[in-house]
């Protein structure tokens, strides 16, 4: 390979015009800036009458690591190209194209291009990267969710793949300078299985936290989850982007925009003492302890949606129907529904313990925001948002109380096996436990 990268440099083959290759690096101040690399995208049609192609060629073919990967589909169940040896040495020969589109050899850009290929070429298993970025999301980085997830600060790879499909971008088209405190955000990475010709189709698996290739970006929904049920914040993500991180396939990812909002921020800080209470929650919600509780599952990803909603009586609608999730659960036939508002209200009374509210005044909160929430669906003007240490609260104020007492229910029910089970609700209310299975 290097010997073909060297004759064509000091022979009169033209490699094609270079075209250039925008990406994004982060310079000493932290902040990123775009620059502009040399890349050959062009047949080298001329190759195949060279005895050094041909020696090249055959060498490959006959080795027992590369020969039964040429002509093959090569990658995983989730992303795979056919690999031709064609592909390598274009690849090759591109990379000898200097910053400023000088061709000539270089024995250091033709190594690192060459330990790129080499190792796609001989891994047993490639890396399944998932980015969201979270601008504006201070912390002390990394910080470590799980043994695969984390939130750090982007790479320059990462931060222009993210520019490329639309869910990081600059300030204005005009000002080309990403601040570094946009430059972050989540990363999940899962080892995936490198497949060589076919491979059987995957389907959706997983649970919550604990997701397979095919629905990789589930996994953002999750940490935003859980961040959103840990502490009061805003955290936002315009989208995710997903893809193998290796040669060959970097090119190819799938990616997801949430909103056309780029340069949304977020206003969420966690600081270091907390980390380790969050990595438990996250242990918590990932032990499979969902799996068994479907009420907590919706409850949670209508949670979850809530922060999505840029209006607030969608989101007031989300919050209640978490509520209803959590605390009406066992509501089945119709005539079992009688006064659900005074039901729900009662129950979350004595179940949230709120350091801003007593029992009493949870209680006027839940029925406040049925009301309002029974206003929104139904059509009606909402003309009475107070609250019980404030009755003239506004409307995002009420949705700001309901919130933090979800949250508190949400994190105590998620901590306490029994919430689910038959007659729960009752021994809370009346103090008078009563056998699983009995009414």
């Amino acid at each position: 390979m290097k010997d073909i990268c060297i004759s064509i440099a000091e022979s009169s083959l033209d490699p094609g015009p270079p075209s250039q290759v925008k990406d994004w690096k982060r310079g000493d101040d932290g902040n990123f800036r775009p620059r502009y690399l040399m890349h050959s995208s062009v047949y080298l049609e001329e190759l195949d009458d060279r005895e050094s192609f041909q020696t090249c060629a055959d060498q490959a073919r006959n080795d027992p690591i590369v020969g039964p990967q040429l002509d093959q589909l090569v990658g995983t169940s989730v992303s795979r190209m056919r690999l031709t040896l064609d592909q390598i040495v274009r690849t090759l020969v591109g990379s000898m194209y200097s910053e400023d589109g000088r061709f000539e050899f270089d024995d250091d850009r033709f190594q690192r291009e060459w330990g790129l290929i080499y190792h796609y070429l001989s891994a047993e298993t490639f890396d399944y990267v998932t980015i969201a970025p979270l601008p504006h999301f201070a912390a002390q980085f990394p910080v470590d969710i799980s043994p695969n997830i984390v939130i750090d600060r982007l790479t320059g790879e990462e931060v222009t793949r993210c520019v490329q499909v639309g869910i990081l971008g600059p300030i204005t088209p005009s000002f080309e300078l990403i601040q570094e405190d946009l430059a972050v955000g989540l990363r999940c990475t899962e080892a995936v299985e490198k497949v060589v010709g076919k491979a059987d189709s995957v389907s959706e698996t997983g649970s919550f936290g604990r997701r397979g290739p095919a629905d990789a970006i589930t996994i953002v929904d999750d940490v935003l989850t859980a961040l959103r049920l840990f502490k009061q914040g805003d955290v936002q993500c315009a989208g995710e982007v997903s893809g193998v991180k290796a040669w060959l396939l970097s090119a190819g990812h799938s990616y997801r925009i949430r909103a056309w909002r780029p340069l949304i921020f977020s206003n969420y800080e966690l600081r270091d003492v907390e980390v380790e209470e969050l990595q438990k929650m996250w242990s918590d919600l990932t032990a499979g302890t969902l799996d068994k509780r479907a009420i907590l599952v919706m409850a949670l990803r209508r949670f979850n949606m809530a922060f999505e909603r840029r209006q607030l009586d969608d989101r007031i609608v989300d919050l209640m129907i978490a509520a209803e999730s959590l605390f009406l659960h066992d509501v089945g036939a119709p005539g079992e529904r009688g006064e659900l508002r005074f039901r729900l209200a009662l129950r979350a009374a004595k179940f949230v313990e709120s350091p801003q509210y007593d029992p009493r005044q949870v209680f006027s909160l839940m029925r406040k925001a049925y009301d309002v929430r029974s206003q929104v669906v139904h059509g009606g003007s909402i003309n009475n948002t107070g609250l019980p240490d404030n009755p003239g609260a506004t409307l995002g104020e009420l949705v700001a109380a309901l919130e933090d007492a979800m949250r508190l229910g949400l994190r105590k029910a998620l901590i306490d096996p029994q919430v689910g089970r038959t007659g729960y609700w009752e021994d809370l209310l009346f103090n008078n436990p009563i056998e699983d299975g009995q009414e």
